[in-house]
């Protein structure tokens, strides 16, 4: 089911996964471009930055299973099941192959969707994402706790303060937005069924990444840390990685113009991995 929004020239609506509706959002015109968001998030996440993305590509979000306009059944929730929903997607609305970016949770499913579909995936593009539950050192800490406590526990990590370019008006501007979103969104069968998520560890898997891969992680994000990203570009075949200085986990909203400075290149393909 899909419905237009001819003034956004905007294609919103759903696909049906075994009678679950999975949410999505198809703005602009162009190559391809899937972009993920991160756990307890939604694709709303990307709407700052949104209008400058679609602007160079035809740019298709969605909400994963458990997370914003999606269902949210109960049940176990894996890699294996998000990444079979999103390659799903991808079949439904023709875009194999297709590139992907993924924010968060959303960089991991990208790199284990390139590892598990390698056919359907033809650029990749990570944002301070993990690579290996062994080194996810919040889970242990976080798994017995309610939202409100998460987002207590995560926040020094996921906003640091104070900033050497960034205003604290500005951290805390992100960090409302964010925080918000989490609480609203979290229903209780959700957020325990996210809380024991079965990760997949691909630190191992990433030598079978054959397709170009973009990194770009945040000096200060204490959640994907830049080793991460440096792990993966060691690992996958065609890599390369840009670290952004003094900036959190959520460095495209803390610094919008500085994200796109280094993205519109990779949309356009003008970097010379690709």
């Amino acid at each position: 089911m899909e419905m237009k929004n001819e003034k956004r020239k905007e294609e919103t609506g759903w696909v049906n996964r075994q009678g679950i509706r999975l949410a999505y959002s198809r703005t602009g015109s162009g190559e391809s471009w899937l972009f993920l968001h991160g756990m307890r998030d939604t694709q709303a996440i990307w709407d700052p930055v949104r209008e400058a993305l679609s602007g160079r590509c035809s740019m298709i979000t969605m909400d994963l299973r458990g997370h914003g306009w999606s269902d949210k059944p109960s049940g176990e929730y894996s890699f294996d099941i998000l990444v079979d929903d999103i390659d799903f997607l991808i079949h439904e609305l023709g875009l194999a192959p297709v590139n992907v970016a993924g924010h968060s949770l959303g960089g991991s499913l990208a790199l284990y969707l390139a590892i598990r579909y390698p056919a359907d995936v033809k650029r990749l593009a990570c944002f301070g994402c993990g690579v290996s539950p062994s080194l996810h050192h919040f889970k242990p800490q976080v798994e017995n706790l309610t939202p409100a406590q998460i987002v207590e526990h995560l926040i020094p990590s996921f906003f640091p303060k104070p900033r050497r370019t960034l205003s604290d008006e500005t951290v805390d501007r992100v960090r409302d937005k964010v925080v918000l979103n989490w609480l609203h969104e979290t229903e209780p069968h959700i957020h325990h069924a996210l809380n024991n998520l079965k990760r997949v560890d691909l630190l191992p898997l990433l030598d079978r990444i054959k397709v170009p891969t973009f990194c770009i992680f945040a000096e200060l994000d204490k959640v994907g840390l830049p080793r991460f990203g440096e792990m993966i570009v060691e690992r996958v075949e065609n890599g390369r990685l840009t670290v952004l200085e003094d900036l959190g986990h959520f460095f495209f909203l803390e610094a919008p113009d500085r994200f796109l400075q280094v993205m519109l290149p990779v949309l356009a393909g003008t970097y010379d991995i690709w």
